[in-house]
């Protein structure tokens, strides 16, 4: 966008100003909300004061991260103004420093172990002033003309300043990229925003949803980036992605605990009435379910190929696309309590046979009376055969659970009285069903396919 500096020679430029703002936008957000979760004074003090020094420590970690990647791709170690930095090195080392700085600290300067006993307060509030500045932080991004998408001419890509050598001479070239940075800055701060309310809702699972919830995002926007990503042991993995696996299981692993030691829920449960909970649930589907539907919708009109291989790139893209859909639409269902319609109580043979023409017309789909009369041979790897069949699992899971499990429910919670109510509410839900597939003409499908 402007990669220039605002004052000649100076170095400041937006890039610059947006992390300085990123700074203050992440210790300002922790302080208010440090008071609305009911962090003492004192602890918030020692909070912000070990945020300072983790912000410094983090980016010094980040340049580290970057200049190791740097390394791998060009196999030099260079500590210099054009190293450049790495979010999720940024992210380790802070967090590292934080939490080594905050305990130390706070046992020299509490006698009572207040700090200790507010961690969890403070573990609660921090992702949110983590995604405000990781999102502003990602604007300066898109204003240094870094960490883009591939080249394109669709309306969604935005003018960037590139640097290239052209017959020895150093110019500035406008070229149109995938903006990947505004892509992340709006997912982080649709996250900023619901971690807000839960906090205000006196919810304490902010951590593990920051965790899962970025850590799948990430995943899947690394094969919309475009620049070099370095490698892993795991080939097929970049290392950011390697780390946002890591951050998926760790966060799923810190849920789980919380669970066991604090209630999510802090207040009194006796005070909150059915009702409330019922449109506290609706609330926060819709939002997560809007989100998702849009984001998906924009993924699929404009899909952008990361990998050479075609077939590989679409079987994994589809797979890991769903079991994001699925594992959010699985969540929406337990905290709206429609998770007991994963129980396998009540099944009957007859339900069974009712759903067996379904089973029969999904699995025509493999080529049978070709495979055995004419006898075809298949010429893909074997593995893109498992690939199919296992995004063919998370494609119905996530259709099933998000228009079954969660819209029809919904509906049905309004109209379950009658036969006609119940009726009603199952085909409406089906027509939604019916109208999100109408994508698919724009995304290339045939009109007698879809």
């Amino acid at each position: 966008m402007y990669p220039y500096d605002i004052i000649p020679n100076t170095g400041i430029n937006l890039y610059v100003i947006c992390l300085g703002l990123a700074a203050v936008a992440a210790i300002l957000s922790f302080s208010k909300l440090a008071d609305v979760a009911g962090i003492s004074a004192k602890v918030q003090n020692l909070s912000l004061y070990t945020a300072i020094l983790a912000i410094v420590l983090g980016y010094g970690s980040a340049v580290l991260f970057q200049a190791f990647y740097n390394m791998i791709a060009d196999g030099a170690f260079v500590l210099d103004k054009g190293t450049g930095s790495t979010f999720y090195g940024g992210l380790i080392g802070g967090v590292v420093s934080f939490i080594a700085i905050y305990f130390l600290w706070g046992n020299f300067k509490f006698d009572d172990d207040t700090h200790k006993r507010e961690f969890i307060k403070v573990v609660n509030v921090a992702p949110a002033s983590i995604t405000i500045a990781h999102g502003i932080g990602r604007i300066g991004c898109l204003m240094a003309g870094c960490c883009h998408g591939p080249q394109t001419d669709s309306w969604c890509g935005i003018s960037m300043i590139k640097r290239i050598n052209v017959n020895g001479t150093i110019k500035d070239v406008s070229i149109k990229y995938v903006p990947t940075q505004l892509f992340e800055a709006i997912f982080l701060f649709f996250m900023f925003a619901l971690m807000v309310y839960f906090i205000f809702k006196k919810k304490t699972y902010n951590m593990p949803v920051y965790m899962v919830g970025y850590g799948f995002w990430r995943f899947l926007l690394e094969y919309l980036r475009a620049d070099d990503r370095g490698a892993t042991v795991i080939s097929w993995l970049t290392p950011s992605q390697l780390i946002a696996v890591i951050m998926i299981i760790s966060g799923i692993v810190l849920f789980v605990i919380l669970k066991k030691v604090t209630p999510l829920n802090t207040e009194d449960k006796g005070d909150e009435s059915a009702m409330s909970k019922r449109k506290l649930s609706k609330r926060v589907f819709s939002i997560f379910f809007c989100v998702f539907a849009v984001l998906l919708l924009l993924v699929e009109l404009f899909n952008i190929k990361h990998s050479v291989d075609t077939i590989q790139y679409e079987l994994v893209y589809g797979t890991l696309s769903r079991v994001f859909g699925a594992a959010i639409c699985v969540l929406l269902m337990k905290y709206c309590n429609f998770d007991y319609l994963f129980s396998l109580r009540g099944i009957s043979v007859k339900s069974l046979l009712l759903i067996f023409p379904c089973l029969i017309i999904s699995v025509n789909n493999f080529p049978f009376i070709s495979f055995f009369e004419i006898g075809i041979s298949f010429d893909v790897k074997w593995y893109f055969v498992l690939l199919y069949a296992v995004q063919c699992f998370f494609v119905g899971l996530f259709e099933e659970t998000a228009f079954r499990g969660c819209v029809f429910m919904l509906m049905l919670e309004k109209r379950r009285k009658t036969r006609k109510d119940i009726f009603f509410s199952i085909v409406l839900s089906s027509l939604v069903f019916g109208a999100i597939h109408i994508v698919n003409l724009f995304a290339g499908a045939g009109i007698v396919p879809v």
